[in-house]
Order: C-alpha cells, then sequence, then structure tokens
C-alpha cells in the first residue's frame, strides 16, 4: 500500500502486505495514521503497488482508496456507561448456615471514558439506602461487592426477592431486577 495523495495524517508512505495475496483473497491490513492538532478536513488517499513498482487502484477506474477526517477541536466527546450488570452470590452457596445467609450484589459497570456517576442498589424489601459515587478517570471496569443483604433462617421463605442497579447521576437508568430465592428448612 503506497500514498497517493492529500494528506499523509503522520503514517508512512509505504505499508508492506503481511503475506502473500492472489486474487480474490482477503488480508487485514491495518494503517496507522495521526489527526492532525490544526482543525479542519482532511483527506488521506492511497493506492496498492506491486512488488514492480506499478500502482494501480480500485474498481475499472482505479481509484485511489480513502479516508476522511473533520478535526473539530470545539467538540467535546460524550461519555457514557457502556455496560452494566449486577450478579448476586449467595453464602454459603447451598443449605442454610447458622445465624444469616449474605447475598452479595456484585456490580460492574464499565464506561467508554472518564465519567462520575451515582449509582444505587434497589432491594424488594424498599431498602435503597445503598448509594456509591464513583469517578472513572480514564475508560475501564468499576466492580464493586460491598452491599449485601442477610436474611436469618427466620425470615420469609420465597422466590420474590430481587436487588436492581439504577443509575441516578449525571441520568437516571434503571437496570432490570435480579431475582433470587430464598428457602431454608
Amino acid at each position: 500500500i503506497v500514498f497517493w495523495s492529500g494528506d499523509i495524517l503522520g503514517g508512512g508512505y509505504v505499508y508492506n502486505l503481511p503475506q502473500a495475496t492472489g486474487p480474490g483473497q482477503t488480508v487485514p491490513i491495518a494503517l496507522v495514521l495521526t489527526a492532525p492538532t490544526t482543525d479542519g478536513p482532511y483527506r488521506s488517499e492511497w493506492k496498492l503497488q506491486t512488488p514492480d513498482g506499478i500502482n494501480f487502484g480500485v474498481g475499472v477506474y482505479q481509484a485511489a482508496f480513502y479516508t476522511e477526517i473533520v478535526v473539530d477541536s470545539s467538540t467535546t466527546p460524550t461519555y457514557d456507561i457502556t455496560k452494566a450488570t449486577l450478579v448476586i452470590d449467595r453464602e454459603p452457596d447451598y443449605g442454610c448456615a447458622p445465624a444469616n445467609m449474605v447475598y452479595t450484589a456484585i456490580v460492574t459497570i464499565t464506561t467508554n471514558g472518564p465519567l462520575e456517576f451515582k449509582y444505587q442498589i434497589r432491594q424488594q424489601d424498599g431498602n435503597n439506602a445503598y448509594k456509591k459515587t464513583v469517578k472513572m478517570t480514564e475508560a475501564g471496569e468499576y466492580v464493586d461487592s460491598e452491599h449485601t443483604w442477610k436474611l436469618g433462617r427466620a425470615a420469609s421463605q420465597n422466590s420474590n426477592r430481587w436487588m436492581q442497579l439504577v443509575i441516578v447521576e449525571p441520568f437516571y437508568r434503571e437496570y432490570p431486577q435480579v431475582s433470587f430465592d430464598f428457602y431454608c428448612p
């Protein structure tokens, strides 16, 4: 692959194919390009080149393939929560403990950039007191397993209990309730 026309966008002038490729075959290729620091539209055009140095493009007109970008420093990216899960872990896993069975809410929240958010874990019994504020300085995953719900042997036996993850700031978003059973003979 050879640079043909336009702005090189910080890339190399020549990129060798990683392997020999015949007609009709596909091979993944990565070009390392860098956006300029100056605002404006940019276009970078590229063509293929044979080992003999003959340049050719795409289609019947041998057109260059290209990338077009617009650099705009006035636009700030919007970051968000890209994934959020709530898993309930029971201790002990089976049977009954002498005092309490402990259900732990394991929360995993992934962001695509720096973001400060507040979340809450709601419970079927109305205990919605657990709230936490998190400040992510970069894209990544946050895991919390501090919230627990303890049920003693005398608690009512049923299968209608649940916990729910709710983002309350900077926007409001409810995730599905996660149900669990409590039976302790």
